[in-house]
């Protein structure tokens, strides 16, 4: 369904022809379960907008362009707006220290406007099982009640995603205005883009035309609950918009009508790095990125019962808009990932990172070990996709050390680097110690690469910033079972060379919930109790060529986003003209290897 959607959007960008329209039109009609609004714009010319389902499903309450929907965390980008225009107001400057504010907050003398903007302020992030929750606190009296809380790490040392800090932002924006963080939103931005169909929901109160929030479950719509107190969304997810009203917002984001281009700039500089390859930033309430070279800034929304997203491709000028009342986060990643290919084909002649899809990986046929070189001149690229095998008898390791002597000999070990999959491994006295307790090829190639004087990097997107990104498609719980998932798979590989290693203690190793907890999550997910000893179990629900349950789901898109990072780091160090080598996963190997060679034929 994907493909199909790809290939009608494509065709409409290009000819914008009826035809196409309905093409389009068809096929989310036809998505089973989609509730809620689509919006695509290119310059001032609106390509496409409709809107699907209910409202309302108790009484069949259509969505229609004046619904209002939950928009989450799009709400930091209008906070974070509204901090900018402060300071072209002469209010404050995004160097002020929270204490101008805040006088008593801990260490508010170092923490500034633009830590908290930029999620490096180190103020601990709210739960659920905070004070504040348990009744309507006051704006003031939360406020407080973080002051009494001890900071997480030094401000400006790391970026940790939280709501607080905007919560925070909010309150400083009343004090430094005058007005209630509403008045202000309403004032500077709502009537200026002539948002007449957005507002804020902070007490309960009834708002007309506002979409009921749900969730699905096994085919089956419920009503979603209310997560939090209202008010402790301020800032950070408190407002609802129309999707007429968000495409009206992107109209004029960028015109000055707000606030001034070089404010509007700020807003999306590159401010913190959040990943390993240097491709993804946060700005002040947006993210910014790219997509197979194309840069482009988002931001997303999820509150119980609504999702939200919105992708702006800087340099095209084009713009995608999804609301939905339903928390259904399976298929929300199903429609934002058509619409984002939409854009990778639409705008794209040939994609810098030209990474196989799943779809055609499985089409491949291909042996393990899975090798390829790569040689001009004085430069070599070796890449040896491994089977991920702790045993030192495995027939890999002679063809994987047979390879690495290839690449020595031809490079003289000068102006070399290697690469290896996950994480850095200890340094271990033998090669079968390396194999056996540093992680398989892992381990190996960090032995023999310190024999040599040559460094091992490990080109990995920060655990953190992956499950962020994974977060704007997947519920926090397959998300964490997937890492799950994965430490029993390697507790299994462990085991295989230690037949006395139990799982209790190898899952110390890991920073993951209870056992108790991942049991639970387990019977939620699957509908049956856990089995650590059913290896083939796990094998296949972390297999991402299939897509047979929301785990498969998860691990393919998060292979997918790990894919686009090692190749950006691949390209990198190709420019730097590094002679490298690359042990890998054998489906790793062979779902980059076009694009390798591609930016290898390019210089």
């Amino acid at each position: 369904m994907i493909q199909l959607l790809c290939i009608s959007l494509c065709t409409f960008l290009s000819s914008y022809g009826a035809s196409d329209i309905q093409n389009i039109s068809d096929y989310l009609h036809n998505l089973k379960g989609f509730s809620g609004a689509v919006a695509i714009k290119q310059g001032s010319q609106l390509l496409f907008k409709e809107c699907y389902g209910y409202a309302n499903y108790e009484f069949d309450v259509p969505n229609n362009n004046d619904t209002r929907f939950c928009i989450g965390s799009i709400t930091k980008a209008f906070t974070a707006i509204a901090i900018l225009k402060l300071q072209e107001l002469g209010k404050l400057t995004v160097h002020d220290s929270i204490s101008k504010f805040i006088p008593d907050f801990p260490k508010g003398d170092v923490i500034t406007l633009h830590h908290i903007l930029t999620h490096t302020s180190g103020i601990r992030n709210y739960r659920s099982t905070d004070v504040i929750f348990s009744r309507y606190y006051t704006l003031k009296e939360m406020v407080d009640a973080f002051t009494q809380w001890e900071l997480d790490f030094e401000p400006g040392s790391m970026y940790r995603y939280g709501n607080t800090g905007y919560l925070l932002l909010a309150y400083v924006i009343e004090q430094a205005s005058g007005m209630t963080f509403d008045q202000f939103i309403a004032e500077y931005i709502f009537t200026p883009a002539n948002m007449t169909c957005s507002g804020s929901v902070v007490d309960g109160s009834i708002i007309k035309q506002k979409a009921h929030g749900y969730f699905r479950q096994h085919d089956k719509l419920f009503n979603a609950p209310i997560a939090v107190a209202p008010l402790t969304l301020l800032g950070c997810g408190n407002l609802y918009a129309s999707i007429d009203d968000m495409i009206r917002y992107m109209d004029v984001l960028f015109t000055g009508k707000i606030v001034s281009s070089e404010s509007m700039q700020k807003l999306i500089d590159k401010h913190v790095p959040m990943d390993s390859s240097i491709i993804r930033f946060y700005g002040y309430g947006w993210f910014v990125d790219k997509l197979n070279g194309k840069p482009y800034i988002e931001c997303t929304g999820a509150l119980r019962g609504f999702l939200s997203r919105i992708i702006r491709f800087i340099e095209e000028d084009i713009t995608i808009i999804i609301l939905t009342n339903v928390e259904d986060q399976e298929l929300f990643f199903e429609v934002t990932e058509a619409l984002s290919k939409l854009i990778l084909e639409a705008i794209t002649e040939k994609t810098d990172y030209h990474i196989l899809s799943y779809e055609q990986y499985a089409q491949k046929k291909h042996a393990e070990p899975y090798v390829f070189s790569l040689s001009k001149q004085t430069q070599h690229l070796y890449y040896f996709g491994a089977n991920h095998s702790c045993d030192p008898g495995d027939e890999q390791y002679p063809a994987l050390e047979k390879h690495w002597n290839d690449f020595l000999q031809v490079t003289q070990a000068k102006n070399c680097v290697v690469i290896i999959e996950g994480s850095k491994r200890r340094l271990c006295k033998t090669k079968g110690e390396a194999i056996t307790q540093a992680g398989g090829e892992g381990g190996f190639m960090t032995y023999v690469a310190h024999k040599e004087g040559i460094p091992v990097i490990c080109p990995e997107p920060q655990d953190e910033l992956l499950q962020q990104k994974l977060l704007t498609y997947f519920m926090q719980d397959a998300i964490t079972y997937r890492k799950f998932a994965q430490a029993v798979q390697q507790f299994h590989r462990y085991k295989k060379n230690d037949v006395s290693l139990e799982f209790e203690s190898f899952y110390q190793r890991y920073t993951l919930p209870s056992l108790d907890v991942m049991k639970n999550i387990h019977v939620t997910l699957f509908k049956s109790d856990l089995d650590i000893n059913d290896e083939l179990f796990f094998y296949n629900i972390t297999n991402p060529v299939v897509t047979d349950t929301i785990i498969n789901k998860v691990c393919r898109q998060a292979s997918m986003l790990r894919d686009q990072y090692i190749v950006a780091s691949i390209d990198q160090l190709i420019q730097e003209g590094k002679n490298i080598f690359v042990a890998y996963g054998a489906t790793h190997a062979v779902m980059q290897e076009p694009a390798i060679k591609a930016i290898w034929n390019i210089q």
